[in-house]
């Protein structure tokens, strides 16, 4: 989910107020990723609706998209490796968000099972490339 935010002085004080607001709610942060004008939400699925809802309030612009499945990758060896395969990978599929310990990719694939023997694959053989 993103949301566009009007750039203000306070903007760490909006975010904060957000954060304690969709934490009250119970909702669950996957990922998140923010600017002085952008904020970028990652929600479980279920706690959509009622994220859009709650962010809405905070800000003046929200999109968002479902996707079926989200896979995190932590503490890979090789990041640069495995953000170069993900992206190649999934470019047509969905985004991948970064932090600085983890790489999370949404997808909308309904053969999970398969994809997750892919990205195995592409870890395995991440560890032999930065050997």
């Amino acid at each position: 989910m993103n949301a566009e935010v009007r750039y203000a002085q306070d903007a760490a004080l909006a975010l904060s107020d957000l954060l304690q607001a969709l934490n009250e709610a119970g909702i669950r942060i996957c990922s998140f990723d923010t600017t002085n004008t952008q904020w970028r939400f990652v929600f479980r699925q279920h706690d959509v609706s009622k994220g859009v809802k709650i962010v809405q309030e905070h800000s003046s612009t929200v999109e968002y998209e479902y996707y079926a499945a989200m896979l995190s990758f932590i503490g890979c060896r090789d990041l640069d490796y495995l953000r170069s395969q993900l992206n190649d990978l999934n470019q047509a599929d969905g985004p991948v968000y970064e932090s600085v310990t983890s790489i999370h990719m949404l997808s909308n694939r309904v053969d999970i099972s398969r994809m997750l023997d892919e990205m195995m694959s592409l870890v395995s053989q991440g560890k032999n490339h930065s050997a």
